[in-house]
């Protein structure tokens, strides 16, 4: 096994984090401590962004191999174990498929202000209060309907 262990501390974060790694074990363990962090975090897939499969490979295109984009999907075998401490709070801007996620008393995860967070644990829909939960967890955003 070989979960990747990261830990940020009294910070503002933006942005999305994904776990593309693919083989047995190959977990994120992301804990946020005294942390403000607005975007995913989630399991994901890589793709070629200039390839598609059976493509051949020449030296003048070689370069372009490092060239990927990253899509949320749920986790195979690459886990997303989520701690938010006491102190964190982590506003979900798009979809996450985690597999572990504790949130800290003193700690909270919620959508941007007038979107709705929906939490789901094996598909059941699960308030995301502190506590720990672990499984298939996916975390959605429900924005408003726009009025015509």
């Amino acid at each position: 096994q070989s979960t990747v262990r990261v830990r940020f501390a009294d910070m503002e974060m933006a942005g999305d984090i994904y776990n593309t790694r693919f083989g047995s074990g190959h977990n994120l363990a992301l804990t946020l401590e005294n942390v403000r962090y607005a975007g995913a975090i989630t399991a994901g897939r890589q793709f070629h962004r200039n390839f598609k499969p059976g493509d051949k490979i020449t030296p003048d295109v070689a370069r372009e191999l490092g060239n990927v984009g990253c899509l949320p999907a749920p986790a195979a075998c690459n886990g997303v174990i989520v701690t938010l401490a006491a102190g964190a709070s982590w506003t979900v801007t798009s979809t996450s498929y985690l597999t572990s996620l504790t949130i800290e008393d003193g700690a909270s995860v919620s959508a941007a202000p007038g979107c709705e967070l929906v939490m789901t644990v094996d598909g059941i829909e699960t308030p995301a209060a502190a506590g720990k939960y672990t499984g298939a967890i996916t975390l959605s955003v429900k924005k408003p309907a726009m009025p015509f």
